[in-house]
């Protein structure tokens, strides 16, 4: 499908900048974006269908990109892979330095604030697991030319695992007690979906790291750690879930 109207690029663009209302992105700084996850990979035509399946998952639990593009994911599709559509209205710098505009690692005085979520044990323990496979993969994948569809996958979805944790993290429970009970549901069920959500890519990286390591694939002891620190990072997920279940049980009575 042709993208037919700037309208929708202009508002796609707007979207993704940083600020506590982005609907597209994970919360705040040194997440990275699912194009940064994605970007400098230098992808086969035969990868196009992951990148596919990683951007509809996204797609399909994010409402505000379903109506800016009228539920057409073949639109939104074309303008993930084709950055230019989004027009660079003036005063932003090129679709190609947006990831670097949005995510840069300090401020100024090359300090920050550190940020709620990065205390949480889970988050922390997802972090550094996905960084270290994003790492290894994309090494592997583009820099040694090691074009395996299953290094690919695990590159690209790796880092949205953690990130999908952050977003779940990003609530303040003590601020919203003293809200009307249908914001205290409301923020509780967002915080559910992006688990939930986190726990898609988790799958499909384990997936992945399973296939390695049983074909053999080097390096074999880094799968093999990978999928053991996959699967408590999938258990302590359902564990939190159980818990927002919880207290969506009692909120309901």
């Amino acid at each position: 499908m042709m993208f037919h109207s700037n309208r929708n690029a202009e508002r796609l663009f707007a979207s993704i900048k940083p600020g506590a209302g982005n609907p597209y992105l994970a919360t705040a700084r040194r997440i990275v974006a699912p194009q940064a996850a994605v970007r400098g990979l230098r992808r086969a035509v035969s990868e196009r269908d992951m990148v596919r399946e990683q951007h509809r998952t996204l797609f399909e639990y994010d409402e505000t990109m379903q109506e800016l593009f009228g539920g057409d994911f073949e639109e939104y599709f074309q303008v993930i892979e084709n950055p230019e559509l989004l027009g660079a209205p003036s005063g932003i710098r090129e679709a190609d330095d947006l990831a670097e505009m949005l995510f840069e690692s300090e401020d100024a005085s090359g300090e920050y604030d550190a940020l709620p979520f990065e205390n949480d044990a889970l988050y922390q323990q997802a972090a550094s697991w996905a960084t270290r496979l994003h790492e290894l993969g994309h090494a592997l994948y583009d820099q040694s030319g090691r074009r395996n569809p299953d290094i690919f996958r695990v590159a690209i979805n790796s880092l949205l695992v953690s990130s999908k944790i952050a977003y779940a993290l990003d609530i303040d429970e003590e601020e919203l007690a003293s809200e009307d009970i249908e914001v205290f549901r409301a923020e509780l069920e967002i915080s559910m979906r992006a688990y939930t959500l986190a726990n898609i890519f988790l799958q499909r990286v384990r997936e992945s790291l399973a296939r390695l390591g049983s074909k053999r694939v080097a390096p074999v002891r880094e799968w093999a750690q990978g999928v053991r620190q996959a699967e408590a990072i999938a258990a302590e997920i359902g564990n939190r879930v159980l818990a927002i279940s919880r207290k969506l049980h009692h909120a309901a009575d």
